[in-house]
């Protein structure tokens, strides 16, 4: 029998959709993956972001919320601002904000305000600004863009997540007064884009912690005026 294309597009995010959500569960439920399993599900978070996110107490900022796996975890959190700008993780985060203080906002953080190009992919992972990848995204839409500069918070401790899929060093270069106002702890996923995260962060102040990753893709902790180190994983 043959398959409509948009049905079977349709059917394969959901398969990876549920294999993602599956696998975040089993960790957290205490079970372990190999390398190669982590790699192709693109499951590489390490442990400090999940114990990061379910201890802090304050404003957590998640920038490319995705389906909301810490906004769920942020359970200490006495506000949450997700942003997403992937139509397909609505639904699932207006569900999830229903039972958490969260604000699900749909606009793309960035260096600019104002419109831009957002790349959907064909699956659920990898939709980002910027120049789209040929076999990787589909479709392309106008989303509204904003700066991290623009948005006021009110007073507690501020921890920022990005994830955004090469994005990042933008958002800093964007927000590089809401840093000096509000000193956020940041989570951030780079993507071949590490060198000018840090540059900008150590410009700021900022010192990190973290691991470089497969393909020069991992994650970093920064924070002000704490000891730097980067440890360097064999992947």
């Amino acid at each position: 029998m043959q398959t409509d294309a948009p049905i079977k597009d349709r059917l394969l995010r959901s398969a990876e959709y549920l294999r993602w959500i599956m696998l975040l569960w089993l960790k957290r439920l205490g079970f372990e993956f190999p390398d190669r399993v982590s790699r192709l599900t693109q499951f590489a978070e390490p442990d400090f972001l999940d114990a990061t996110v379910s201890s802090f107490e304050g404003i957590f900022v998640d920038i490319g919320a995705g389906a909301g796996a810490y906004v769920l975890i942020a359970k200490k959190a006495t506000c949450i601002i997700a942003f997403e700008p992937d139509p397909r993780f609505w639904p699932q985060l207006e569900k999830i904000s229903a039972t958490m203080p969260c604000t699900i906002r749909h606009e793309v953080i960035s260096d600019r305000s104002g419109v831009v190009p957002f790349n959907l992919s064909s699956s659920l992972f990898g939709s980002r600004i910027g120049t789209p990848k040929k076999g990787i995204h589909r479709q392309q839409v106008v989303t509204k863009s904003i700066t991290l500069d623009s948005i006021e918070l009110g007073t507690g401790p501020v921890l920022v997540k990005m994830d955004t899929e090469g994005a990042e060093h933008l958002i800093i270069r964007g927000g590089m007064e809401f840093i000096k106002k509000y000193h956020p702890k940041l989570l951030i996923e780079y993507h071949g884009n590490l060198r000018q995260v840090l540059h900008d962060l150590m410009s700021l102040g900022y010192s990190y912690q973290g691991r470089l990753g497969w393909r020069d893709h991992g994650w970093i902790m920064a924070e002000p005026k704490s000891p730097a180190r980067i440890e360097l994983s064999a992947t």
